[in-house]
């Protein structure tokens, strides 16, 4: 059986390191996100680079139906539905509770809650009738251990958890693994783009910042995007086989609770 990757926010940070890993693999790639620029790039390195050629882009935006239906249907025409679903998407805004309008927690339900769940319906019925398939989910900490500032990705995460958490059970007797990544801090655009607006509100110079937030982290910095990649690959893998309703931490040994 072919290995199908269906991978959203594929075209930067943790999404984009997830997608070369998995052409190294050969595994066929269907890469969404938002940006289509960002994903010809991507598209064009794995070709180069990996010299791997079976990769379909997609530009869409996982909080709308529109594009959902779009996506499956590019899947079924090409290289057919995947058996691997990796739900990655940008995380909410950073803020205080009382400084959104429902209008934005609509959005981001869509966005980080609601596409996990649609997208999972989807894609899950082919991994059941093939009795084999890997979803993963790329999260936050925050579901775990909820902080003020980021009130938004804590609530939406956490409700991811319980979701993957309930269908692993039944998941699980299809030879179906359903996992949930909770990050800490990993060098992307939008860790830089969270520092500089705590930096900024705090009236301390960026590298200064950036310095004194790795040093509360055990392990002194902030995780490589290939360091989830790698953690990925072996979760999709038959050696991640009896892996499945976990949230997995990756976080350098922030986090206090176990």
């Amino acid at each position: 059986m072919d290995k199908i990757a269906l991978i959203t926010g594929a075209s930067k940070g943790v999404g984009r390191s997830i997608s070369l890993e998995f052409a190294k693999k050969k595994i066929k790639l269907f890469l969404v996100a938002r940006n289509l620029n960002n994903l010809k790039k991507l598209k064009e390195e794995i070709n180069k680079k990996i010299n791997f050629q079976e990769v379909k882009i997609i530009k869409g935006d996982v909080s709308t139906k529109q594009s959902l239906k779009k996506i499956e249907k590019i899947c079924k025409n090409s290289f057919g539905l995947p058996n691997i679903l990796i739900n990655n998407t940008g995380g909410p805004p950073s803020g205080k509770f009382f400084e959104f309008n429902n209008k934005v927690w609509e959005k981001y339900i869509r966005n980080n809650l609601m596409s996990v769940i649609n997208f999972t319906n989807t894609f899950h019925k082919k991994m059941v009738k093939n009795n084999w398939g890997r979803i993963i989910t790329i999260s936050s900490t925050v579901a775990k251990e909820p902080s003020p500032n980021m009130v938004i990705s804590a609530t939406l995460r956490s409700g991811v958890s319980g979701f993957n958490k309930s269908i692993s059970f039944e998941l699980a007797k299809n030879n179906i693994t359903v996992n949930t990544i909770l990050l800490g801090g990993v060098k992307t655009e939008r860790l830089n783009e969270l520092i500089k607006k705590s930096s900024k509100s705090k009236k301390v110079k960026f590298k200064t910042y950036l310095k004194k937030i790795e040093k509360t982290i055990p392990i002194g910095r902030f995780a490589e995007p290939e360091e989830i990649s790698n953690l990925i690959s072996f979760l999709i893998s038959e050696n991640g086989s009896y892996i499945t309703g976990q949230n997995i931490v990756i976080d350098g040994g922030l986090s206090k609770s176990f």
